[in-house]
């Protein structure tokens, strides 16, 4: 077991974690059992809190191909296999996977847990179409095999479940036979979403489609982007596993980086260059042309970046996206990269699956402070056109918007499911923090809060006073809102159920401070600096459906 700071894609949230790696099923069987809360974690590539809790269980060790089979197109690997593993076999054997992501980094638990879509959905649904069977490890420790005929419930309610219903060891995967490793594009530019949604609609006969759109574009530009329909070649006979190293962003980009200038004329220069052709392309850079760009997420700098995916049903999408795609448009923070599909119809066997018939979007917004109140404007759009949103891009939005979302039990759990109170557990957790809990007042609240048996975490400027009391149910962190620790924030949101501020608006007695200027910059951090702070825990309140702010 190690000890470290994690985070999935988006690099937010980050929180300190236990993570266990066991080798074999025995040492999982262990640790589960051990544990009154954890969730398996693959690779984490998924962007949100789907994959993190305070103790974790690593798959990366489950990383062995346990068969092949040639001669019906049959794979069976353990659930730490990355689907680029999957991919160096295949290939050259005239094989490829039925449904992939915009990235090979997955393993195939995080396939699963998610039920992940590609560019084909239309055409062959979500990753559970091509799943056999699995095994598991529930919350007994018990090793079960699970498939359409074996265990069917928890088969069907595995995907899409986000881990919650155990940990996959291994799966077994149908594959789709090819002749060659090209892909033959079509590559249509569109003036706007009406062009766009047509041009989707009139090639449903295409084994895949995808859309970048223009998310500054305005008027009779909205919508405006560049969409590829693909076809695997059967004019070449070349069956080539791609292996380029790419470019690989060496730092942390500064957060001014990406702006709507910067952003403009990225967009501007990208539709530009997308004009109507049809070429030929090898597979890697149709399906994967980020994964050439390594961690390309630090582009969004050091403190992360949220994607925003949702879909609407086909009858609400063309007023909702319009809806939608002006209110960014006219945000002070556009997405930097924004992707579109058409889904089609839902799969009523896997409940917990994301999509439904219909168009999905998927955003990058960088984090700042401002996300949460666009993440709730766009979660009351979606509800507005009967929309849902993907838990595995999810980091911030409301329960309601996972009309599908699954239940928690009581050893499996997450961020995620603590956040959208998915678990079943006691809801009112009396967990209290306090902001300026050196006053008076402050320190008597917390002796009475102590005494009717909460646990309180005391947010203090200096945490080597000698005066500040002492007791076991009493945590104190060191917090400056002049330079506030927004991951010790995070943190609070999801565990409390109750906020108490002790913020002085001014510096009392002033004889303390150095200087009428040092006076001033705290008076000002007092002011503004609690403002951005208490908006994120309304915001997860709200989300909870409970919560106290004093």
């Amino acid at each position: 077991m190690r000890i470290k700071q994690i985070s999935n894609w988006g690099n937010y949230p980050k929180i300190l974690a236990q993570v266990f790696s066991p080798e074999k099923e025995e040492g999982a069987i262990e640790i589960i059992g051990n544990s009154s809360s954890i969730i398996p974690r693959g690779n984490g590539r998924s962007y949100g809190d789907a994959s993190l809790n305070t103790q974790v269980l690593s798959t990366k060790k489950f990383n062995k191909i346990i068969s092949f089979d040639e001669s019906i197109g049959t794979i069976k690997v353990q659930s730490g296999v990355l689907l680029d593993d999957i991919l160096k076999l295949i290939i050259p054997k005239g094989y490829f996977l039925q449904t992939t992501p915009g990235t090979k980094y997955i393993s195939i638990g995080g396939a699963i847990a998610a039920d992940i879509h590609g560019k084909n959905h239309h055409k062959t649904g979500c990753f559970s179409n091509c799943v056999s069977s699995f095994e598991l490890i529930n919350q007994q420790g018990g090793i079960i095999t699970c498939s359409a005929t074996e265990n069917s419930d928890i088969f069907q309610n595995t995907f899409g479940s986000m881990g919650l219903t155990g940990l996959i060891t291994s799966a077994e995967l149908k594959l789709h036979p090819i002749q060659s490793s090209d892909i033959k594009v079509q590559q249509i530019q569109v003036g706007n979403l009406e062009e766009m949604m047509d041009a989707f609609q009139k090639n449903t006969n295409k084994t895949y489609s995808v859309a970048w759109i223009d998310c500054l574009a305005k008027g009779k530009n909205l919508g405006r982007g560049v969409i590829s329909f693909g076809e695997h070649s059967t004019e070449s006979s070349e069956l080539k596993y791609e292996d380029k190293a790419g470019f690989k962003i060496p730092f942390y980009f500064p957060n001014f980086s990406l702006n709507k200038i910067s952003i403009g004329l990225f967009n501007m220069l990208y539709y530009a260059k997308g004009e109507s052709k049809e070429f030929d392309i090898n597979y890697d850079a149709f399906f994967y042309p980020l994964d050439g760009l390594k961690d390309w997420n630090k582009i969004y700098g050091k403190n992360g970046f949220i994607q925003y995916q949702f879909v609407l049903p086909l009858q609400t999408s063309k007023a909702g996206l319009e809806d939608i795609l002006q209110f960014v448009a006219n945000s002070k923070t556009p997405p930097f990269l924004s992707v579109l599909k058409l889904f089609g119809e839902e799969n009523s066997s896997t409940p917990h699956s994301f999509p439904m018939e219909g168009y999905t979007l998927a955003m990058d917004f960088k984090w700042h402070l401002g996300i949460e109140k666009l993440i709730r404007t766009l979660d009351q759009k979606v509800t507005q056109y009967k929309g849902r949103v993907y838990l595995a891009k999810d980091a911030g939005s409301s329960a309601s918007l996972i009309d599908n979302r699954p239940i928690s039990n009581d050893t499996f759990s997450s961020l995620q499911t603590k956040r959208l109170d998915l678990n079943i557990v006691n809801k009112q957790s009396k967990k209290a923090f306090i902001l300026g809990g050196t006053s008076d007042v402050a320190i008597q609240l917390t002796n009475q809060l102590i005494n009717d048996g909460w646990s309180v975490t005391s947010s203090v400027r200096n945490v080597d006073n000698p005066s500040l009391i002492q007791n076991d149910k009493l945590t104190y962190v060191a917090f400056d809102l002049m330079k506030p620790d927004w991951q010790l924030i995070d943190q609070q949101t999801q565990e409390v159920s109750a906020v108490f501020s002790f913020i002085g608006y001014c510096p009392i007695p002033q004889d303390n401070y150095s200087s009428t200027e040092e006076i001033n910059n705290i008076t000002f951090a007092n002011y503004n600096g609690l403002i951005p702070v208490l908006e994120k825990f309304v915001h997860v309140f709200e989300q909870k459906g409970e919560g106290t702010i004093v």
